[in-house]
């Protein structure tokens, strides 16, 4: 795997909530040092056409990996972003 691209999604001026699972994102990478160098995260407007025609109508905070969808609607724990993490990398 050359590249792994992290999208944190939602509101154009991330909320609270993303700003959240963003944290919470950038701590669980911690735990995978072996793709420090693969990672590009960024973040996404929930209500962009992108977005809109790749994922539809989402409900923010989202995160996805490699475009798979692994969070939306609630900021998730580190120990689920790890295990989420795992499982589109691994395929």
């Amino acid at each position: 795997m050359d590249r792994i691209i992290v999208h944190t999604i939602g509101p154009e001026k991330p909320c609270s909530k993303c700003k959240k699972t963003r944290k919470n994102l950038e701590e669980m990478l911690k735990d995978f040092p072996e793709y420090t160098d693969k990672i590009e995260i960024s973040h996404l407007d929930i209500s962009s056409k992108e977005v809109l025609e790749t994922y539809g109508i989402l409900q923010s905070p989202a995160v996805a990996v490699n475009g798979v969808l692994i969070n939306q609607g609630h900021v998730p724990t580190i120990n689920k972003l790890k295990a989420q993490f795992q499982q589109v990398i691994t395929k």
